[in-house]
């Protein structure tokens, strides 16, 4: 998994935003060949908790059984990391998230793991100043100016 390509953890929010909309940006960005996007191994099963909730706001031209090829494809393009990988700066993370969002704890660790920005839409993760983090709408802009 080691690599000289530049490294970003991605929150679930990002991910879920993707697979109710298939026409996201999100999906063009998680293609880029010198990009690894990363995720905590909680994420599976934080899909698996909302797959209701996204089969439902799927569109009304995607099918409900497109949401298995959606899945497939969004974790084609992305890298889960077991949490034996990042187990020994959960407890920094959290030290960190607790007073923020500790339901962010992982992701947070698996960033200072790899010493990566953090890829979300979510407002608590700017709350922390430990590592960097990016919204959709800055990952288009460094892609686009890069």
């Amino acid at each position: 998994m080691e690599s000289t390509e530049e490294k970003f953890v991605v929150d679930t929010n990002v991910l879920i935003s993707a697979l109710i909309n298939s026409d996201s940006v999100v999906w063009e960005i998680v293609e880029v060949e010198d990009l690894d996007f990363l995720v905590p191994e909680i994420v599976v099963d934080e899909i698996k908790t909302h797959k209701n909730l996204i089969k439902d706001k799927l569109s009304s031209q995607e099918s409900k059984e497109e949401y298995e090829y959606l899945i497939s494809e969004i974790f084609h393009s992305i890298i889960v990391v077991p949490s034996s990988v990042y187990e020994e700066k959960v407890e920094q993370a959290y030290d960190i998230m607790k007073s923020i969002d500790e339901k962010d704890t992982e992701f947070l660790a698996l960033a200072l793991t790899y010493d990566s920005p953090i890829w979300s839409d979510n407002g608590d993760f700017q709350e922390q100043e430990k590592v960097e983090v990016y919204t959709t709408e800055q990952i288009v802009g460094k892609l686009l100016s890069g």
